[in-house]
């Protein structure tokens, strides 16, 4: 009997400065797969200054990378693709920054990953050179947890130095992999 090809689509998600974005080149290096960055880096780049009218364009770019990654990724017989974010993350900052989410959005963030890691604040925060301003981390890890509870999306909150958080993703991610194995069979 054949067997469908497994690809496991890993969300790395969190407020800014926590370390997704590193977390998510080491995770790709170990397992040699392909990883999205998270879009509104380079949206904000380009309008520095952000308001509701980007929440959707935002998600739309990050949804369109995250496809063509998959894309790719099973072209090449890869196993997972690891993302820098998820679409749901609009959904938090535009709560935050807004006090509102377009209707489209919410529709949008609901796209299903295999698992969720979400980068607790732990860690210090560090200028980027995109993001202007230390926002409050505690109340936008809040907001990040909310979502996910809302959602009813099992999430890892993954804690410590980077080196642990590693650990910690390595071990989720390799079980995920074992588990969707086990379950094509």
């Amino acid at each position: 009997m054949a067997v469908d090809f497994i690809m496991l689509r890993i969300a790395i998600y969190g407020s800014e400065c926590t370390g997704k974005t590193t977390l998510a080149q080491y995770l790709a290096d170990h397992y040699a797969t392909l990883w999205v960055p998270e879009y509104s880096r380079d949206y904000a780049e380009y309008k520095p200054l952000l308001d509701i009218s980007d929440v959707m364009p935002i998600i739309r770019g990050q949804i369109a990378h995250e496809e063509e990654a998959v894309r790719v990724a099973r072209k090449r017989g890869l196993p997972l693709v690891i993302c820098d974010t998820i679409p749901l993350s609009s959904i938090a900052y535009s709560l935050y920054y807004n006090h509102a989410v377009p209707e489209e959005a919410k529709v949008l963030s609901k796209r299903p990953y295999d698992l969720y890691l979400l980068t607790d604040t732990d860690v210090p925060w560090q200028a980027d050179g995109i993001r202007g301003q230390n926002v409050d981390r505690t109340a936008m890890h809040q907001l990040f947890c909310q979502q996910l509870l809302e959602n009813q999306l099992p999430y890892t909150l993954l804690t410590g130095t980077q080196a642990e958080r590693f650990t910690m993703a390595t071990q989720m991610i390799d079980r995920q992999l074992q588990n969707k194995a086990h379950d094509s069979y």
